[in-house]
């Protein structure tokens, strides 16, 4: 795992060392380990390496193949390294390195583009193709590691993170309203090739390009996830056995690392089915061979407790540790770190951030400073599982007239959190919904979707905004599969469109910001692929979310995590909002005269909703939306002073 950057020229113009060194220290956090450089004239590449995999001398980068015609910058894991590695030695490759970086570079060498297909893992690289003069870029299926670029006429530029780009981009830095209004109005900012700036964008996932003196070519989308579903067995038992089969195996393989493990343990379905399948598995022989190359360590995990208070899933992760006898480490990240850290939190991000990144950051930076480099965390599940979406079920169910499954997807969806309401609100809204889903239908469904959005301008609607309103909305290219069942067609948008990708980029960075390396066994394919395959049944069905994971875990997880039905992940708890050293630093911000003279919302209005809320319960919608207009005003500030929109 580590950062990479890079420069070329399409003047041909040569590229200057000092500026890869600009980039690469900008991200050095990355990657404490080490530092490369490689330069061909008008194409300069830049690495900084974080050591996970053959620690020696023989894994830096760049890294040179094929008497130098190939030289990678590459930030990831292949986490099937050791298998091809295999398959390439029988067709006469030969390898001076014992990490994964050599066998990407000569699979590229081997089967081309193609060689992506053959990759379990998570990754973006660069390779350079000294001969053919092509520069490669390629990001994972899912959009896990990161890979910002930005061009002008005469250069491209790339980086593992924004901050990377901005000390060499040619351009006047702007922002990028139509993002900053997504993420006011409750987004991420993360759903497509724009960023919060300008001219800075991101590779898509699951794509690749070709760069040249000549110019940038399209960008290929060589992975489609609903094309890849598989068949799936007929008996609930044989789907469950294969679910449980892919998971070991993703878990098994992302143990691969010459360093200690860790494990990120909320005490929720996820993280703990993690923990008690690497418990479970720890002495197994197929798992422990020499050729397996699984870590020294893997037995520590990390928690986030809040003692008393409504988010404190502690409980829940002393459970687990009772039954699979890993070492638990508890963090107790506390209201004053809001404070103290939320300029440096915007600036490890590049980008606004919510609240929740307050536990995630203190949980990373107690695994550093117990000298772990690698976690496994359960990212990924809740998007192929529905752990957050149980009303499209209930919409499933009502289509085909399942009236029980329908009303227990309902009560499921209220128990998940408190601030989608009682289980009779959400009946009456489904209904409500589905009258009007039908009535549109009966008309020019296609003009009212692209319809401008407005922006409501109260704080109590939504995200404040003036200026952002009048912005015209600019539809979308991207559709989710048309042949799929209602709440497939929400996972696959919450998969690859809304609530992941941008997890992905926070898990990223916040953990890079520590020189810490997060890995996702749920994210492997071949089980994404598999739970997009499965009916809804093992999804959402009597009461439940990730029906087939809780099938898949009895006798391994203790029934007080099995039976869980609330959710909450590494929250900050909304008692935090009442907290008086929050309030006096909520109130340094938006009492700052800049905070008001900012086009982006209606400062008095709301000052007005903050004090008529000060005194009061906070609910996690209403401390979200507040986070997302004080990490703006700090984002913005941070980049452009006082200049307003």
């Amino acid at each position: 795992m580590c950062g990479i950057a890079g420069i070329l020229n399409f003047d041909r113009s040569p590229v200057e060392e000092d500026e890869l060194h600009t980039m690469t220290d900008a991200i050095a956090h990355r990657g404490p380990d080490g530092e490369g450089f490689y330069i061909d004239k008008f194409l300069g590449l830049g690495h900084r390496r974080l050591a996970i995999l053959d620690l020696e001398d023989t894994g830096k980068q760049p890294m040179s193949y094929a008497d130098e015609r190939y030289w990678i910058v590459y930030n990831g894991e292949v986490y099937n390294f050791v298998e091809l590695r295999h398959q390439l030695e029988t067709r006469g490759y030969q390898f001076h390195s014992t990490g994964d970086t050599e066998v990407v570079v000569a699979a590229y060498d081997c089967w081309g583009s193609e060689c992506l297909l053959r990759f379990n893992g998570m990754w973006a690289f660069a390779i350079w193709d000294s001969r053919e003069r092509v520069l490669f870029l390629s990001r994972d299926r899912f959009g896990v590691k990161p890979l910002f670029f930005s061009y002008t006429s005469h250069r491209f530029a790339f980086a593992s993170e924004i901050k990377g780009l901005l000390k060499v981009t040619d351009r006047a830095l702007q922002p990028n309203y139509l993002v900053i209004r997504d993420i006011l109005s409750g987004g991420t900012g993360d759903t497509d090739k724009n960023t919060v700036f300008e001219n800075i964008y991101r590779l898509g996932a699951g794509s690749f390009m070709k760069i040249t003196s000549d110019g940038i070519g399209p960008e290929t989308n060589w992975w489609n996830t609903w094309s890849n579903r598989v068949e799936v067995p007929k008996t609930r038992d044989q789907q469950v056995e294969m679910f449980r089969d892919l998971f070991e195996d993703a878990c098994r393989i992302r143990l691969r690392s010459d360093v200690p493990v860790g494990t990120l343990l909320s005490g929720g379905m996820d993280s703990s089915s993690i923990a008690c399948t690497i418990a479970k598995h720890r002495e197994n022989p197929t798992w422990t061979g020499a050729n397996q190359r699984l870590a020294p360590d893997w037995q520590n995990t990390f928690t986030a407790e809040y003692p008393g208070m409504s988010a404190d899933e502690a409980k829940y992760a002393h459970d687990v540790l009772d039954v699979c006898g890993l070492k638990g480490i508890f963090i107790r990240p506390v209201a004053d770190d809001i404070a103290n850290v939320f300029n440096q939190l915007v600036e490890q991000q590049d980008t606004p951030i919510g609240a929740t990144l307050i536990a995630i950051h203190g949980v990373y930076r107690n695994v550093a400073e117990h000298g772990i480099k690698v976690t496994l965390d359960g990212q990924g599940a809740d998007e192929v599982l529905s752990g957050y979406e149980a009303i499209s079920a209930a919409r499933y169910y009502l289509s085909r007239f399942n009236l029980v499954e329908m009303r227990n997807a309902i009560k499921c969806q209220a128990s998940l959190t408190s601030a989608t309401g009682t289980a009779n609100q959400i009946l009456n809204q489904l209904l409500i919904s589905e009258v009007r889903r039908r009535v549109a239908l009966r008309s020019n469904v296609r003009r009212l979707m692209h319809k401008p959005r407005i922006l409501p301008s109260e704080p109590e609607n939504g995200a404040p905004a003036r200026q952002l309103q009048a912005l015209p909305d600019p539809g979308s290219d991207w559709f989710p599969p048309t042949d799929a069942n209602i709440l497939d067609k929400e996972l696959y948008r919450q998969l690859h469109r809304t609530t992941l990708p941008g997890i992905l980029r926070l898990y990223d960075h916040a953990a890079m910001a520590y020189s810490v390396e997060s890995r996702m066994p749920f994210m492997d394919w071949r089980l994404i692929v598999y739970c997009l395959s499965l009916p809804v049944e093992q999804k959402v069905s009597q009461g439940y979310t990730k029906v087939i994971l809780r099938q898949a875990m009895q006798g391994l997880l203790p029934t007080s995590v099995i039976e869980r039905r609330s959710k909450f992940g590494f929250p900050v708890p909304t008692e935090w909002m009442n907290n008086p050293e929050v309030q006096v630093w909520v109130r340094s911000i938006i009492y700052d005269p800049r905070f008001c003279k900012m086009d982006y919302w209606n400062g008095p209005r709301l000052i007005n909703w903050f004090e008529s809320k000060s005194q009061s319960p906070w609910s996690g919608s209403e401390k979200n939306r507040l986070f997302s207009v004080i990490t703006t005003f700090l984002w913005h500030i941070m980049h452009w002073g006082s200049q307003a929109l």
